[in-house]
């Protein structure tokens, strides 16, 4: 590479031939991907469920392909979210705009963060979808970076600004990430487009202290303080209340309620208590959901 900058003969660092070279791996594929429907819609090839032994070097497409900001919604690919309390619970949390920059990010290959470059996509159009203007968008990417959690750093590099998305603590005795949840890309891209922050921020902390199987226990009180909100208050528990419903009425969680005897101090003796449990719709629940609604 014979660039030069200020006279002098300039060596890309580890980190950017990195991006450089993930950039690269992913337009291949979307090449190979826009060749094979392009291929589809002439009639070259057959439109079926499984590849067409002629062309197995084309990637097969999901049956129904959804694009968005330029980029192929994988039904498979689950994405990361932040989950760590520090990040949960301030207020200066921007978990909509981060989700949806998130949904159209790429992964790096240590895997410690994902990016995006800011000429990859439309700032204007995004913030349309996501049902924000474009000044805030800009905003709150720059309330993203400036969190001292660090969940957003923005550099320029020579291919142009990138966005790191450092959505997990790095733990140096492990050398792995944690306090981080994984979302299926349609799932967060939905949650994004159509929630707020303290919903989405809700949903992550759903996912990662539940699962699609098991029905765990959580009282509105607690929800609330988890993701920055005074439990003390009504009004936020009124808010948890409608969030939760929200996200069960559009296939995001399934509730049930349980009646448990708990000791009351007062009384002296213990009381029923209803309490309200937990557990994360499948992607295919979620589609199913989502089908009807459309």
């Amino acid at each position: 590479m014979n660039e030069f900058y200020n006279g002098l003969s300039y060596k890309p660092t580890k980190e950017e031939l990195e991006l450089e070279r993930a950039s690269i791996i992913q337009e291949k594929q979307q090449l190979k991907l826009n060749t094979y429907l392009a291929l589809q819609q002439k009639g070259i090839i057959p439109k079926s469920n499984s590849m067409d032994f002629k062309h197995p070097e084309l990637i097969e497409p999901i049956e129904e392909v959804e694009k968005w900001q330029g980029i192929i919604i994988n039904n498979t690919q689950k994405l990361p979210m932040p989950t760590d309390a520090g990040i949960l619970k301030n207020k200066k949390y921007c978990a909509k705009e981060y989700a949806g920059l998130m949904t159209i990010s790429n992964n790096g290959i240590y895997e410690t963060h994902r990016y995006l470059y800011k000429n990859k996509f439309n700032t204007a159009e995004l913030a349309k979808d996501l049902g924000i203007g474009r000044v805030t968008l800009e905003r709150n990417i720059k309330k993203l970076e400036n969190l001292d959690c660090k969940v957003l750093s923005i550099e320029n590099t020579k291919n142009g600004i990138v966005y790191k998305l450092h959505y997990g603590k790095y733990q140096e005795d492990t050398g792995k990430l944690n306090k981080y949840t994984t979302i299926y890309q349609p799932m967060l891209k939905t949650l994004a487009c159509a929630f707020n922050s303290n919903a989405i921020k809700l949903y992550c902390l759903l996912s990662y202290m539940t699962n699609e199987t098991e029905f765990k226990p959580m009282d509105n009180k607690w929800l609330a303080e988890q993701i920055g909100l005074s439990p003390k208050s009504k009004n936020n528990l009124d808010t948890i209340t409608e969030i939760v419903a929200q996200l069960e009425l559009c296939g995001f969680i399934e509730t049930k309620k349980l009646n448990v005897f708990k000791w009351d101090e007062k009384q002296g003796k213990e009381v029923p208590q209803i309490t309200k449990q937990y557990r994360l719709s499948t992607l295919e629940e979620w589609k199913s959901v989502q089908n009807k609604v459309k």
